[in-house]
């Protein structure tokens, strides 16, 4: 049986006990806002994560593939027990990852519990950790399907005590 689930950057096609992340590209509107980038002298930004940024048009191009990547260069650098396992990135195009059962509990109850377990540092990225759909349960603990944005280090930092102290 397959599933298909969709987020702000990528397409989620749940095959089994996989799931594999697409990036979504939004090419009409990301040329749009980059030819309108370059006629008010606007495209290059800046560099962060070693990574050139544009305006909007980035968003609209790259943010699904740059969080494919991220997130997968995350995992095999660090192989937190917090985070779902993702087995395979071809650069970004595309991400296969174990697939977990989302997490059954409110928003509102999550974010509570993690804020303070992290000393309310989930602030570094709370649209993230403030969803339960980036959460799941594996093995009886806490783990996180969805962490390309700014959660690396909360999850580094409190990944083992919001593991071991989760409700």
């Amino acid at each position: 049986m397959m599933e298909i689930k969709s987020g702000n950057y990528r397409i989620v096609i749940i095959i089994g006990h996989l799931a594999i992340k697409f990036p979504v590209i939004h090419l009409r509107s990301g040329i749009k806002s980059l030819i309108h980038e370059i006629k008010r002298g606007r495209f290059l930004k800046y560099y962060k994560n070693d990574i050139l940024y544009w305006g909007c048009s980035k968003s609209y191009l790259f943010d699904g593939i740059i969080c494919n990547w991220q997130e997968y260069r995350f995992y095999r650098q660090t192989k937190l027990a917090i985070l779902m396992p993702t087995y395979f990135s071809f650069f970004g195009l595309f991400n296969i990852q174990k697939r977990g059962q989302i997490l059954d509990i409110y928003d509102g109850d999550l974010f509570s519990q993690l804020y303070n377990l992290t000393n309310g540092e989930i602030f570094d990225d709370g649209h993230a950790f403030g969803n339960h759909k980036n959460f799941c349960i594996e093995s009886g603990k806490l783990v996180m399907i969805d962490y390309c944005k700014n959660t690396r280090n909360v999850l580094k930092k409190y990944g083992e005590k919001i593991q071991q102290e989760f409700d």
